[in-house]
């Protein structure tokens, strides 16, 4: 009953502003929870949730883009799923102040 409000919340904010961006732990659960928000807010983006963070977090250089690699969360939980390492966003916090502090610099 809860996450049924709390994604109808999230798809009046999306209706409304248009603008709404999803960021989480990457792990099999929170993988499931993204892609709840992203059904109820189509337009929604993610927000340092891709494979170049993920990997960053691992110590691990991107490899050079080849055709065959998947994009978005596909790529993502592709990587998540080879290497089996949650990624919490604790971990993270001063890449994502350092990316929200150029977000509002006008």
């Amino acid at each position: 009953m809860h996450t049924n409000a709390a994604l109808d919340v999230v798809e009046g904010l999306a209706a409304a502003t248009g603008e709404i961006a999803v960021r989480t732990d990457i792990d099999h659960v929170s993988f499931v929870v993204v892609g709840q928000v992203l059904s109820a807010a189509s337009a929604a983006t993610t927000w340092c949730y891709d494979g170049e963070t993920c990997l960053g977090y691992l110590g691990i250089t991107a490899p050079a883009a080849t055709g065959d690699q998947g994009t978005g969360m596909d790529a993502l939980h592709d990587l998540y799923t080879e290497h089996c390492i949650p990624q919490h966003e604790e971990a993270l916090l001063t890449t994502l102040l350092g990316d929200l502090s150029h977000m509002w610099v006008n």
